[in-house]
């Protein structure tokens, strides 16, 4: 777990960002001039302050696959880490926009890349995310189906006329 869900922010300093279970735990930071300029001290911190803050919310630690990415584990429903479902929810609480998202982080940068149910269709989205999460997590390909949906999904599809299993 060394340094799991901290990056380096603009060159000066850490960002401290845990999220577990689709709860955002907050953004907190650990700048190098607030450690006389070492960025060794501010990691250090930030480390600490990681710590802090998944005991003072009971958070397990995640685990990594040797390779720097996260495992699979309870949080991740669909099987493959680095790669999940994503929703853009309106003023009132319901999907306005459903995509399928692949993560990785590259040099330390947290970045991700959404593929829309709408405009690809279910399958579709999810194996363009699969495809590229193997890819820039430099992993082999990897045939897998998308999950099945859940009830909310099939019905929010089935209101704008999409068909789960057609990619």
């Amino acid at each position: 777990m060394e340094d799991a869900y901290i990056s380096r922010f603009m060159g000066k300093g850490w960002r401290v960002n845990v999220i577990q279970a689709g709860i955002d735990h907050g953004q907190h930071y650990c700048y190098d001039h607030q450690h006389a300029g070492d960025p060794e001290a501010s990691l250090r911190a930030a480390r600490a302050l990681r710590d802090a803050v998944l005991r003072i919310n009971g958070l397990k630690p995640v685990i990594f696959d040797g390779n720097g990415f996260h495992r699979k584990n309870k949080a991740n429903r669909f099987g493959v880490p680095g790669v999940s479902l994503g929703r853009i929810i309106d003023d009132h609480g319901n999907p306005r926009s459903v995509s399928w998202l692949a993560r990785w982080t590259r040099e330390g940068i947290h970045c991700s890349k959404g593929f829309s149910i709408l405009k690809y269709g279910y399958e579709g989205a999810w194996s363009k995310a699969l495809a590229l999460r193997l890819e820039m997590t430099k992993q082999p390909p990897l045939e897998r189906k998308a999950p099945e949906p859940e009830p909310w999904l099939k019905d929010w599809m089935l209101l704008r006329g999409l068909d789960y299993w057609k990619s």
